[in-house]
């Protein structure tokens, strides 16, 4: 009944099987021998072999293939009880993943002096077997209670008990599976007879359907009509919406999809496409439903409703030249003689809605009964029997139109009497209300969005009296619907604005119908908190000029606020010493620069470096060395005047910017407190440690530049300080500067080298700090000038600011870049990406996109998606929309952005909102120190959770050290560049590069 045994040869990998009373390795059925306290798998037979696919069957435990958990095996064990049942029904996972629904019947043996458990799997498909295969499976059973009684009488008496209970096991299965035969036999003949009714029945629609998965892959796929398919039904299957459908239809499903998970179900769903030149109109409809696994799944029924669209809009046509009654009527309207129930007139509004003729209502006034809902037809007819009773009528009721659709029909009619001939007349009109229907069904559409909406919404009356508030509103005030209700708004103001903030809102509002802003309100709980507020107003359409209503929207920002506190606080101070940091000291330097083009007073800035810092740090340790910038910082700040201001801008590195100076001489006392203060600062560990600083100043407007200009002149005397033996300052020297800089000699010079190819691209990997998978490369302009050897970018860019030059060397890079690309395709570099750094000048140029696609055109549009441009963060602001629309139209191409040296400049949510980048680079400034030094560290960790709020990719610029690559990486940027993974290289070495890095421990 259950399988035939096999031929002589076993199939078993050992001969525990064969060494009991009857060789189970023989049979074509599955069977385990388990463990029964650990659940270990001893020994299984070929079947079991073959329908697991297991190849490590015996070191597996049945835990691991049955998917019941231990409280569902114990429910079903209950089941089996209640049922009478000798078996169990499981699911097995096989090794292909598929899950299987199987019987398992269970008995103890006493196998090598201990219990063990004897199981035979019975899968569900594996029961269709013949009668004489039942019989001859009995006999084999019936052979096993003889040996096992006969080895029972050989040991003792307990095991007579067993071959008993054995027999009674194994008798009832025989009997259960011959039943279960039985059953199964009749259950698929019922089956076959329901899919071939259910095949006949949607080859009889015209309906396409089709069933997806979440991931938006056809499960299933039917249409009656296989003509009208671009691929065969089959073909679908598998494949996920984008693979198949039009790219307008593949989206249309997906926003279906997503709105299903909300919703439930879609239904009437109007769309129109371009097919072979012409429009096609649909309409959708769609349910969710849970499959066995409990995983949803979509069922979607489209249906071109071309036909009637286009019915509709010939009759809309028809209808504007007819001089009456397409002009003023558009209902059904007719004239019956109540005595011979003939029809003798009715509009030809009729036919298109009824579907049929007027002529052939004249011949048999019942055919108007046709088309109507068959649920709605007793009342129809109840109505016109009665019309001679009640002398008038009005019902609704559907109709299948002549388009095949549902049309909602208001009806209504009397009787009149024809004074010339006495007959009695019925008339009557039918409105089609389908319409009116539907806008019913929008209200009721528009109240649930109003109920679900996230944003709070209030409605009221132009005196500010509430009369509706959602959900929404609820959840954030506290307060119900029922207390909202006829209050007035301002029960929830907080006191925290000014009336004349009011007053403008008012003004605002009634001026120009809306305002949006931020307010301040109290909840219920008494906790003030601040909202986004648009308030719109609702005119009277008979009078534009006064409001019917208000509506406001509103939402609590408090984490935003929150958060945008803490980034500004984390951008503007540093976090030790509290001192500026280098963004705020940035403002107050231009202030300074605008004060003293006023007061015509010279500004100092002094760049301090301390002396021996590093090593202080190495020697007593970096809680030490904070302690130290502590108690620097509080000296230097007590010796400065109120108009001084004192900033840490790096790990022990502060600048001081001197106001209303007269001259040189009034700056030098102070710069010698500043070095004394700080030489006297003597900390006591194992020995006394002298610490010193070295100077660097520079002037305004002596030295007419920008203020990050004169930070870096300041620095470079610094240095000059330093050189000439620490603990002392030093001026910038700028007339040697300005001999340095002759511009049009460095220009004429970068000229020559762009028409004699002196530039080259160094290439710096980004890796995948994580998985160590490399993202592609940096390019890195080099000159390679002739005479001086290899000059760096700062050596040369800066001087090309502003020039027309500076476009010819950055369309240069995009050329350079776009040949290595495409010189890598086929190689195991193919799927690198380029980043390039490029000039604001050149993204702000009229025609960029033009000489860009001018350059596209000669190289594979496939490469564009391995295109990523830089472009600076100070470089965005001069432009912001025009540089949001240029990278807004490359990304249409596939060229990729990223916001180059993220958190430098005047970072702020509006950039990473409006800047659509799809990479955040944090600068190296902030990442080199950042294990040291607190605020470089709390600054990489805002811009992380910056770049993940907005959704952005993150990669860290500057990773020197493994260290610094993996807190990176705990702390959510895994992609990283740097000295500690490569320096630039030739692209001659890039291959030998790539290749050591497979073999590499990172």
């Amino acid at each position: 009944m259950f399988g035939f045994v096999g031929g002589g040869t076993s199939v078993f990998a050992s001969d525990k099987l064969q060494n009991l009373p009857i060789d189970w390795s023989q049979f074509d059925l599955p069977v385990l021998l388990i463990e029964p306290d650990s659940g270990v798998i001893l020994d299984a037979n070929g079947a079991a072999q073959r329908f697991y696919g297991y190849p490590d069957l015996t070191r597996k435990k049945i835990q691991e293939i049955n998917t019941f958990t231990s409280e569902q095996v114990a429910q079903e064990r209950k089941i089996a009880l209640e049922e009478g049942r000798n078996y169990f029904i499981f699911r097995h996972r096989l090794a292909n993943n598929e899950i299987k629904k199987v019987e398992v019947f269970v008995s103890t043996i006493d196998y090598q002096g201990r219990k063990s458990l004897l199981s035979l799997i019975v899968p569900i498909d594996k029961l269709e077997l013949s009668k004489e295969a039942s019989q001859h499976y009995q006999t084999i059973l019936e052979k096993s209670l003889d040996e096992q009684e006969k080895a029972i009488h050989q040991s003792r008496q307990l095991r007579l008990w067993l071959m008993l209970f054995a027999l009674a096991v194994l008798t009832l299965l025989v009997v259960y599976l011959y039943l279960n035969l039985k059953k199964n036999q009749r259950l698929q003949q019922n089956l076959l007879q329901t899919q071939s009714q259910l095949k006949a029945t949607l080859d009889a629609l015209p309906d396409l359907l089709f069933e997806l998965d979440e991931e938006g892959m056809f499960l299933n796929f039917h249409a009656a009509n296989k003509e009208l398919l671009y691929l065969s039904p089959e073909d679908f299957l598998g494949k996920h919406v984008q693979e198949c459908l039009p790219q307008k239809i593949a989206e249309l499903t997906q926003q279906n999809i997503d709105s299903m998970k909300q919703t439930g179900q879609i239904k009437h769903k109007q769309y129109q496409i371009e097919i072979n030149g012409k429009t096609e109109y649909f309409e959708l409809s769609a349910s969710i439903k849970q499959n066995p696994a409990g995983q949803n799944t979509f069922i979607f029924v489209s249906r071109n409703n071309t036909d009637r669209i286009q019915a509709e809009a010939k009759l809309v046509r028809n209808e504007q030249n007819l001089r009456f009654i397409s002009e003023n009527i558009s209902e059904v309207l007719w004239l019956r003689d109540m005595e011979t129930g003939k029809v003798e007139y009715v509009s030809s509004v009729y036919e298109t809605l009824w579907g049929q003729s007027r002529e052939s209502l004249y011949e048999d006034n019942s055919r108007f009964l046709d088309p109507i809902h068959q649920e709605d037809k007793l009342q129809v007819i109840d109505s016109y029997e009665n019309m001679s009773k009640r002398g008038k009528f009005e019902n609704t009721y559907r109709i299948y139109s002549s388009d095949n659709e549902i049309h909602w029909i208001h009806a209504r009619g009397s009787l009149i009497t024809d004074h010339t001939t006495g007959r009695v007349l019925e008339v009557g009109r039918a409105t089609d209300i389908t319409d009116l229907k539907q806008k019913e069904s929008e209200l009721e559409l528009a109240a649930s969005v109003f109920q679900s909406a996230r944003e709070a919404i209030v409605i009221t009356h132009p005196d500010s009296t509430i009369i509706e508030v959602n959900q929404a509103f609820t959840e954030i005030t506290g307060y119900s619907r029922e207390e909202a209700l006829g209050q007035k708004t301002n029960f929830l103001k907080s006191n925290k604005h000014s009336k004349g903030f009011y007053k403008n809102l008012w003004k605002s509002l009634l001026k120009n119908g809306y305002w949006t802003g931020e307010i301040w309100n109290i909840k219920k709980s008494g906790d003030y908190y601040p909202q986004l507020t648009t308030i719109s107003t609702v005119f009277d359409e008979n009078d534009p000029s006064q409001p019917l209503h208000f509506v406001v929207l509103f939402s609590d920002i408090s984490e935003q606020k929150q958060h945008q506190q803490q980034l500004e606080n984390l951008a503007n101070f540093d976090d030790l010493t509290g001192l500026p940091n280098r963004r705020l000291l940035s403002d107050h330097l231009h202030r300074a620069i605008i004060g003293s083009e006023r007061s015509n007073d010279l500004i100092a800035i002094a760049f301090i470096d301390l002396d021996g810092f590093k090593a202080f740090n190495d020697q007593f340790g970096h809680d030490r060395g904070d302690d130290l910038l502590i108690q620097i910082s509080a000296k230097m700040s007590n010796i400065l005047r109120k108009t001084d201001t004192l900033s840490r801008i790096g790990g022990d590195e502060f600048v001081v910017i001197f106001e209303e100076i007269a001259d040189k001489l009034e700056l030098i006392p102070l710069l010698e407190r500043l070095l004394a203060s700080i030489r006297e600062i003597n900390i006591e560990f194992v020995h006394k440690v002298q610490i010193s600083a070295s100077i660097g100043v520079t002037l305004y407007p002596d030295d007419k530049v920008d203020a990050e200009q004169l930070i870096r002149h300041a620095d470079q005397a610094m240095y000059q300080a330093k050189r000439q033996g620490k603990d002392q300052y030093a001026f910038f020297d700028i007339e040697k500067e300005l001999a340095i800089q002759s511009n049009q000699d460095w220009l004429n010079a970068i000229k020559s080298a762009l028409r004699n190819n002196e530039f080259v691209l160094h290439y710096q990997p980004q890796v995948n700090m994580k998985t160590g998978a490399i993202q592609g490369v940096e390019a890195l302009i080099r000159w390679q000038h002739p005479q001086e050897g290899l000059r760096y970018p700062n050596d040369f860019l800066p001087i090309l600011s502003g020039w027309p030059i500076e476009i010819d060397i950055d369309f240069w890079v995009i050329r350079q870049a776009l040949i290595q690309l495409n010189n890598w395709q086929g190689t195991d570099k193919q799927d690198f990406t380029i980043s390039i750094n490029v000039s604001g000048q050149l993204l702000l140029t009229e025609s960029f996109i033009e000489d860009l696609l001018a350059i596209l055109k000669d190289y594979p549009e496939h490469l564009y998606q391995h295109l990523e441009i830089e472009v600076l963060e100070s470089q965005a602001l001069a432009d912001l929309k025009q540089v949001s629309q240029v990278i807004n139209s490359c990304q249409e191409m596939g060229i990729k952005f990223a916001l180059d040296d993220f958190g430098t400049g005047y970072s702020s949510l509006t950039y990473l909102r409006y800047l659509p980048a799809n990479l955040v680079k944090i600068d190296q400034s902030f990442v080199r120190d950042m294990l040291t030094d607190n605020e470089d560290r709390a600054i990489v960790d805002g811009i992380i959770g910056l770049a993940a709020a907005f959704n952005r990719k993150v990669i860290a610029e500057g990773v020197e050290t493994r260290e610094i690559g993996q807190y990176l990486i705990e702390n959510g940027c895994e992609l990283g560049q740097g000295y500690g993974i490569a320096k630039p290289m030739p692209i001659n070495q890039v291959d030998d590069w790539v290749e050591s890095w497979k073999s590499s421990t990172w």
